[in-house]
This record gives C-alpha cells, structure tokens and sequence, in this order.
C-alpha cells in the first residue's frame, strides 16, 4: 500500500503566483466584456485594441463594479477617449504616464 503522504509531498510545487504575472492570456473581445460584466477588473493595453472594441468593453464594466485599466493609450484620440469614459461612466482608469 502506497502512503498518500509521500505521493502528495513527491508531486512538482506550482509556481508562485508571482512568477506567472507577465502570462498573457488570449482572450477574446466577447470573452473580455463577460469578464467585465461580471464585475471583473483588467488591465488592458489598448494598442491590441481598436476604439470599437474598448468602448464596448468600457460599455460593459459600466455599473458593474468593474474596474478596467488603460495602459498604452497614446494612440488613441481625445474623442476616443472621452467616448471610453462615457460609456465606462467610472469604471475605466486611463494610464496617462
């Protein structure tokens, strides 16, 4: 008989969560707004991202208590922007280092 205390002890340690914070996932546009309709916060880089796409996104965190991070934003326009945060209504924080 095997002793579950060994096998469970000679299994691989995960990493730390700390080691996976540069992972980036593919998720979808469709993924990314149930995320944020869910209540759950992201930190985007919006150069993977036409305008269309952050505003329906944005569109989605609205009242949800979803907090959605812009990073790289430099090419998109004021308007862009102004539309972005409209449609958030609070919820999208623009990185304006």
């Amino acid at each position: 008989m095997t002793d579950r205390t060994e096998s469970w002890r000679s299994r691989p340690v995960l990493a730390r969560s700390q080691d996976f914070r540069f992972v980036h996932m593919a998720l979808t546009v469709t993924d990314i707004k149930q995320i944020a309709s869910r209540s759950g916060g992201m930190v985007l880089d919006a150069r993977k991202y036409s305008p269309t796409d952050l505003k329906e996104i944005a569109s989605s965190a609205k009242g949800k208590g979803s907090r959605i991070y812009l990073n790289n934003i430099e090419k998109l326009t004021t308007t862009d922007l102004k539309e972005i945060a409209s449609r958030g209504d609070g919820a999208v924080v623009f990185d304006l280092t």
